[in-house]
C-alpha cells in the first residue's frame, strides 16, 4: 500500500455553457476571460495504491483533488446563463470549484525486476459548482452537477537504478448515452526518486481533456448544456510505501 499527498501547480481553460428551458440556448462562456477567474492556481492532490494477491499483479488506485477558483469582471457583452442574463456592463463575481475523484482497477500483465505494464479500467467522477453574482445587485445564478465517466487506460513503471523509477499514465474514454456525450483524456508522466525504503519524492506533469454535453433530461449528469476543460500541471510530492 502507499499514499503520496503533494501539492499541485495547474494551468486551465475553461468554457461552460447552461441553457435554460424559458431563455433557450445559453452563452458559451470562458471563464478565465470573460468572467476574470483565475487561469492559474495551486492545490493539493492525494493519490493511493493499493498492491493485492499473490504475485501483486493487481491494484486498486484512487486519486482526488479539489481546487476553488474565483475572480471578477466586468462584463463586454450581455451573457446568458442559466435562467439569468446579466447585461454588457454589469459587474460580476465568480466562484468555481472543480472536485476530482478517479476510482482504478489495475491488472499488470507483465511484470520482472525492472519493468511492470499493465492495464486499467475505473471511473473518472468530475464535480462541477458554478456561482455567478452580480455586484451590488440582486441576479445570482448558481449551478452544481456531477458526471461520472468510466475510463480505459494503459500503466508503466520502469525501474531506472534502484533508487530511481518512471513512471506513464494513460486514460481515455468516450461516452454517448442518454442524451448525454463525454470524452475525457488523463495523461501522466513522472520520475519518483526512493532514498529509503518507505518513503520517496516524486515530480511529474498531468495533462486533463474533459468535455461534457447533456440537455437536461439525461440519467447521467444533471447539467442543461455543456461543460468544457483543458487542464496541465506540475505536481510535486512525497509518497510513503507501507
Amino acid at each position: 500500500f502507499s499514499i503520496a499527498v503533494g501539492g499541485f501547480v495547474t494551468e486551465s481553460d475553461t468554457t461552460i455553457q447552461v441553457s435554460s428551458d424559458t431563455l433557450g440556448v445559453g452563452a458559451i462562456v470562458d471563464l478565465e476571460n470573460a468572467l476574470g477567474v483565475e487561469q492559474d492556481f495551486q492545490t493539493y492532490r492525494i493519490d493511493a495504491a493499493y498492491s493485492f494477491g499473490e504475485t501483486r499483479r493487481h491494484e486498486i488506485e484512487l486519486h482526488y483533488f479539489d481546487s476553488g477558483r474565483s475572480g471578477d469582471r466586468v462584463l463586454a457583452e450581455d451573457v446568458q446563463i442559466g435562467d439569468q442574463i446579466f447585461p454588457a456592463g454589469t459587474g460580476v463575481y465568480t466562484e468555481f470549484d472543480l472536485e476530482f475523484l478517479n476510482l482504478d482497477y489495475v491488472y499488470n500483465f507483465l511484470m520482472d525486476d525492472r519493468v511492470r505494464l499493465g492495464v486499467s479500467a475505473g471511473l473518472h467522477t468530475t464535480g462541477i459548482k458554478l456561482k455567478i453574482t452580480e455586484t451590488g445587485g440582486t441576479q445570482v445564478e448558481d449551478e452544481s452537477f456531477t458526471a461520472p465517466l468510466p475510463m480505459l487506460g494503459l500503466r508503466a513503471d520502469v525501474i531506472l537504478t534502484p533508487r530511481w523509477r518512471l513512471k506513464a499514465d494513460l486514460n481515455l474514454f468516450y461516452l454517448e448515452y442518454d442524451q448525454f456525450t463525454g470524452r475525457l483524456g488523463d495523461t501522466y508522466l513522472g520520475i519518483e526518486y526512493l532514498p529509503w525504503k518507505n518513503f520517496g519524492f516524486g515530480a511529474g506533469v498531468n495533462s486533463i481533456n474533459y468535455k461534457v454535453e447533456a440537455d437536461g433530461d439525461s440519467s447521467i449528469a444533471d447539467l442543461n448544456g455543456q461543460f468544457k476543460f483543458q487542464l496541465t500541471g506540475f505536481l510535486l510530492y512525497g509518497r510513503y510505501f507501507f
